[in-house]
């Protein structure tokens, strides 16, 4: 048991200074609420804390981001006491109580999410009110650099064909090469945010394995970047290649989005594996934009990400080949709700 306790406290440590190190690099961190000197001043705190919330009954989407945050930023404060104090690493009961009241915290601010209805667009304020460090980020030279650079790439033109496009596009991913500079990465992305454009065009007009070759190799070519970026997140070069690839990331993910609500609202008609995809591509941002890339959106995405959320059940129910407006009201409703819990459960699962 002692071993087990040990072992578990070690590694959560280790995986949340290494993850709080990544996110706050380049960015900052706001001043910290909770220093504690010893482990049992933390603990104390953390009951503190927690007595606070078992009496409540229900909590706004505003307060219920103010819980969280807190809650993340004591246990952070917490575990670097913990790391710091050669007893506590060891000691299995001050261990096991942390994470009995870890675990009661969970519960507790679970519950008073799931107290009453959320919509769609609470759950995307709850993901932006609680990513680490945005406000931060978005002040940051780096920031502002990278936006205007993915800015820019809107008045690039468009390839005129689909013909064109896919030729173009394959061509760039045969011929690239491992990027051994900065400068080779932002000229790619240049080129490739053109294609990616383009192809959105005609999305609905493009053969699934041509998309599918196209994310092979595009999956090839960066699977090793991120791994290498990833590796040594505290290098200054590693710290803005990774928020490149994650604006990049998001642009792709939201601009994908996008084309496929506008294809469902004018209610083009979709083969069976056509609506596969664009059910899977409607849901993704919600799915894939995790902590650290809600911290780097833009507010042009962020507006464009609510505005989706705010429609999801209705482009759900078109793709699905119904009509929103005239299926009953306890079915869009009951989809509506089932969608806002499971993206809230998997959301505050991720991060507590």
């Amino acid at each position: 048991m002692k071993q087990t306790i040990t072992h578990r406290i070690q590694h959560f440590a280790l995986m949340g200074v290494a993850v709080l190190t990544m996110v706050l690099s380049s960015c900052g961190s706001k001043e910290q609420k909770f220093i504690f000197n010893t482990p049992q001043d933390a603990l104390t705190t953390c009951h503190k804390e927690l007595s606070k919330l078992k009496p409540l009954k229900t909590a706004d989407i505003n307060r219920l981001a103010d819980i969280t945050n807190t809650w993340l930023e004591l246990q952070d404060s917490t575990l670097s006491c913990f790391m710091r104090d050669s007893v506590a690493r060891t000691d299995t009961e001050i261990a096991a109580e942390f994470f009995a009241v870890a675990d009661s915290f969970r519960t507790e601010i679970t519950r008073l999410a799931l107290a009453e209805k959320r919509t769609m667009p609470d759950i995307v304020k709850l993901k932006v009110v609680t990513a680490n460090g945005r406000a931060k980020m978005m002040a940051s030279p780096d920031y502002k650099t990278a936006s205007e650079f993915y800015d820019k790439l809107d008045g690039e033109p468009l390839f005129t064909d689909v013909n064109k496009t896919l030729f173009e596009y394959e061509k760039l991913l045969t011929t690239a090469k491992p990027f051994k500079k900065e400068k080779e990465l932002y000229d790619f992305i240049r080129n490739e945010d053109r294609c990616f454009r383009s192809l959105l065009v005609f999305l609905k007009d493009i053969p699934q394995e041509r998309l599918q070759i196209i994310t092979d190799k595009t999956s090839d070519l960066f699977d090793n970047l991120y791994n290498t970026t990833t590796a040594d997140p505290n290098n200054a070069v590693s710290e803005r290649v990774m928020l490149y690839l994650t604006m990049r990331f998001n642009r792709r993910i939201i601009q994908n989005a996008e084309v496929c609500r506008n294809d469902i609202k004018k209610q083009i008609q979709l083969t069976e594996q056509q609506a596969n995809n664009y059910r899977w591509m409607i849901i993704q941002p919600f799915m894939t934009i995790d902590n650290y890339a809600m911290a780097t959106l833009t507010d042009k995405q962020l507006q464009a990400l609510s505005e989706m959320a705010d429609e999801l059940p209705r482009l759900l129910t078109y793709v699905d080949g119904k009509d929103y407006d005239n299926s009953p009201k306890e079915e869009t409703d009951k989809l509506a709700d089932v969608l806002s819990e499971y993206f809230l459960k998997s959301y505050l699962k991720s991060i507590l």
